[in-house]
């Protein structure tokens, strides 16, 4: 007890000290909005006996990204993608919306207790069912597809692999480490072999945070692994443009992984020359604010806010099918226009970057009104994270879906036309693929006797 009393100690006084740093740097709102997301990140790495903390991760990439990134990126001389306001300014703005999520979120914070998970344990087909997804997993992860309109079939049926790992590390969890390493090897061979990284670090987030949960990692260590995880972040920010320009744009004829591990070991030894170099680079890399500024900057005095239209069109793509509205807007070339339209920059062709939840708030409602929205999609998000809880009532796989469904979710980069349209479609697919399951793979659901006040499992 006196050790975790003196771990909580230890974590208040260090998001002190950096509060008292962010005043000297960016007053007032830019401690508020240190110490808002230090809190963010304590919570998530304190979590404990709680499934995957999807809401406490879509705020800690959010702090991040809107946050931390710009403050830190203030103190660079950036030239491509500097801040369009003033510190003081941007964080009186950013702040104020982004401590409304965070309010919106732990008032209505959802209960995702480890004992449902661990319902999966007594089945006896868990092992069967993590073995198939996995297979499936890896068949569409290396299955080429042209098609466009079956490539996001193809990502959804390619993150069936996870899952079954994640599956299996419950069920065998005196093997879990292995299968930690396992999944992320195989992951990580597949980025290397095209040049992205996204999902290994998203799903590295959600098997590390699920291996966290099946040992009991106590506090001291997770904090030692997110340390190391944000080197290993680092040196990978280092490599990916050499390694890019290498494989996509050199015809690079020679062993893919050698050539990758090669410039990782080097950067890896260079460390102190690396980091002079390249800390600007990666700290603009995962600086949304930029984009954040530049919306501060054009609306409303070069452009009117918008008043909700991006968002009505975000709900219309998601919902209405396109066989009966064809010319609906998608979420590709329309979150292009939306992204200069609100910005005033003129992207080259071929490029796309996403204005965030929290830019096209206030692109589209003002300072208070953005205000207000962000705490309702605070409430939103976990509020849809008890309904996907709900439906586990009658079916636990849904559960165990969940870091699916919520994939775009927790991305604080993108639009909410991009969000909505992986929620819902997920959401189907999952539905889709729990049915087939329940038909090709017999008693998954777990026998337990019914209790008054327990949840039923059972057939």
């Amino acid at each position: 007890m006196n050790g975790m009393t003196i771990d909580k100690g230890l974590g208040y006084l260090i998001i002190i000290i950096c509060v008292c740093w962010a005043y000297t740097q960016g007053g007032i709102f830019g401690s508020l909005g240190v110490g808002a997301v230090g809190f963010v990140v304590y919570d998530f790495i304190t979590q404990k006996k709680v499934w995957l903390p999807i809401g406490e991760l879509a705020l800690l990439l959010g702090g991040l990204q809107w946050v931390i990134s710009p403050f830190f990126s203030y103190m660079t001389d950036n030239n491509v993608y500097s801040m369009s306001q003033p510190c003081n300014e941007y964080m009186m703005y950013t702040v104020p919306m982004y401590i409304a999520f965070m309010i919106g979120y732990y008032v209505f914070r959802p209960s995702l207790q480890l004992s449902r998970i661990d319902l999966i344990k007594c089945c006896s087909t868990a092992e069967r069912l993590s073995t198939i997804l996995i297979c499936i997993g890896l068949l569409f992860i290396f299955l080429p597809v042209s098609v466009s309109a079956l490539l996001f079939i193809k990502t959804l049926a390619s993150y069936l692999f996870f899952i079954g790992f994640i599956i299996r590390m419950y069920v065998k969890p005196e093997k879990s480490t292995m299968y930690l390493l396992l999944g992320l090897g195989i992951q990580l061979l597949n980025s290397i072999r095209a040049g992205m990284f996204h999902e290994l670090l998203i799903w590295g987030i959600f098997m590390i945070m699920t291996w966290f949960n099946v040992n009991e990692v106590p506090l001291k260590k997770r904090i030692l692994i997110f340390i190391m995880s944000f080197v290993g972040i680092f040196l990978l920010q280092t490599v990916k443009a050499s390694y890019r320009q290498a494989i996509w744009y050199n015809d690079y004829s020679g062993s893919k992984v050698e050539f990758f591990f090669s410039l990782l070991v080097n950067n890896a030894i260079n460390i102190n020359e690396v980091r002079s170099e390249k800390e600007e680079t990666t700290i603009a890399r995962y600086n949304q604010g930029w984009i954040i500024s530049r919306i501060y900057n054009n609306i409303p005095q070069n452009h009117d806010f918008l008043g909700g239209r991006t968002y009505v069109d975000a709900f219309n793509s998601a919902i209405l099918p396109r066989f009966l509205f064809p010319n609906k807007k998608g979420a590709g070339a329309q979150s292009r226009e939306d992204f200069i339209e609100m910005t005033g920059y003129h992207l080259s062709r071929g490029t796309s970057m996403g204005l965030s939840i929290l830019g096209e708030s206030y692109g589209n409602f003002g300072l208070l009104g953005g205000t207000v929205f962000m705490f309702i999609w605070g409430v939103f998000i976990a509020k849809f994270i008890s309904f996907i809880d709900r439906l586990s009532i009658k079916d636990f796989l849904w559960i165990m879906f969940l870091p699916i469904i919520c994939f775009n979710l927790i991305k604080a980069e993108i639009s909410m036309m991009s969000v909505l349209n992986w929620t819902v479609k997920s959401v189907l697919f999952v539905g889709v693929v729990i049915y087939l399951l329940r038909h090709l793979v017999m008693q998954l659901q777990p026998i337990v006797e019914k209790e008054d006040d327990d949840i039923y499992f059972g057939e």
